[in-house]
This record gives structure tokens, sequence and C-alpha cells, in this order.
């Protein structure tokens, strides 16, 4: 399976895409999947994966501020129904 993704994994690391599985909504930068891959984790078909670009600043904030508004949801939530928070 490595082999016939070699030739995605070097086009990611030229243009510095990420490589983005659909059927698990994951995604890795080449560097990564090749360590999960030699690892024997997701070892799945060149047909299983797409390459995408690499997740910019805005993003990474947009989702940090996603975080937040979860957690305080989740804490109100906690708090409402008088259940302890699991502070992982």
């Amino acid at each position: 399976m490595i082999e016939s993704m070699e030739p995605l994994l070097r086009e990611a690391e030229e243009n510095g895409k990420w490589l983005y599985c659909h059927y698990q909504s994951m995604e890795f930068t080449p560097k990564e999947l090749r360590t999960h891959m030699a690892n024997g984790q997701f070892r799945w078909g060149l047909v299983n994966w797409k390459l995408i670009d690499a997740p910019t600043k805005k993003y990474v904030d947009i989702k940090r501020h996603e975080m937040i508004s979860a957690t305080k949801v989740y804490n109100d939530l906690c708090d409402r129904l008088e259940i302890e928070q699991d502070k992982r």
C-alpha cells in the first residue's frame, strides 16, 4: 500500500499540501502519514486519499474559537445539570 501512495505523498511534499481521507475525515501532513503508515496504520488504498491545502492561521484561529465556544457550552451544561466536569 505504501508503494502505491508514494507518488501522492511526493506531490504533497513538493506542493506543500496535506492528505485527507474522506472515509475517516482525517487529515495528515505527508510526514505524519508516512510515519503512521510505517507503523502499520492508515494503510488504505489511494482511492481513499486526496490532496488538500494545508490549514491557514485563520483556519486554526476559527477552530480555536469553536473550541472555546464549545467548552463554554459544556461547562454551562455541567453547572446547570450539577454534574462534575471532565477536566481532560
